[in-house]
């Protein structure tokens, strides 16, 4: 319980630090690392405190934000429409249904995937252009690491899947169309690939981000080397 105890005793520093305007950046990835270390009974302990701060580190960006559940019905009325869309026997509203694929598979795929295996989110805010899912992060670090791979991966394969049936559905209609479906469905799936190779091989930057706070893969590579540690 020492250990846990050390934990807490950091958590509560800097979410001390954050009042006082004081945060170091990289102390909540340190003291993460540490407590991800601990047996899951006491991993269990810290998980409520582990979200509150995680929330109140989010929040000094003053991100723009929905509530989970209405972000969520946005993103399942995006896929019944993309549904029936794709299914018209028009070229317009094929377009619409695959647009609608392009912007609600890759967060629905991983934020469902996140729901059966316990994560839970707090709200969608929107980072830049694009609209993003905050987890409570408690329930996401009680997961394995196993189990936080498969998450990330799950979640990667949207976008691809989205452009893939772009490539079914507008081929019968103009062949240029279907190509270019199919080259952004190589160009995103290279994409997903290229992140996750670079965070394998210890690329953890890309310009002033983490590469696992862009992309899902690159997160998928880190917690897959952490499991290999412990395995």
């Amino acid at each position: 319980m020492k250990e846990v105890e050390q934990v807490r005793n950091r958590l509560q520093a800097i979410a001390a630090d954050l009042d006082a305007g004081n945060y170091r950046l990289g102390s909540w990835q340190a003291v993460i690392a540490d407590a991800d270390e601990l047996p899951m009974t006491e991993k269990q302990t810290l998980a409520p405190e582990i979200t509150k701060l995680s929330r109140q580190l989010h929040g000094r960006h003053g991100f723009v934000n929905v509530g989970f559940r209405a972000g969520y019905a946005v993103e399942l009325i995006l896929l019944i429409v993309g549904s029936f869309a794709i299914l018209a026997d028009s070229l317009v509203t094929n377009l619409i249904g695959v647009f609608c694929f392009a912007l609600c598979l890759q967060p629905l795929m991983k934020i469902s995937f996140g729901l059966i295996l316990g994560v839970r989110y707090d709200y969608v805010y929107l980072w830049y252009i694009e609209p993003r899912f905050k987890m409570q992060y408690g329930s996401y670090f009680l997961l394995t690491h196993a189990q936080r791979v498969l998450l990330n991966l799950f979640g990667s394969f949207g976008t691809p899947i989205a452009m893939l049936i772009g490539f079914i559905t507008l081929t019968p209609h103009h062949a240029w169309l279907g190509n270019a479906a199919l080259i952004l469905f190589v160009l995103a799936t290279l994409m997903q690939i290229a992140a996750f190779v670079a965070e394998w091989m210890g690329v953890r930057m890309l310009g002033p981000f983490r590469l696992s706070q862009l992309t899902s893969p690159a997160t998928a590579a880190a917690e897959l080397k952490k499991h290999r540690r412990k395995v």
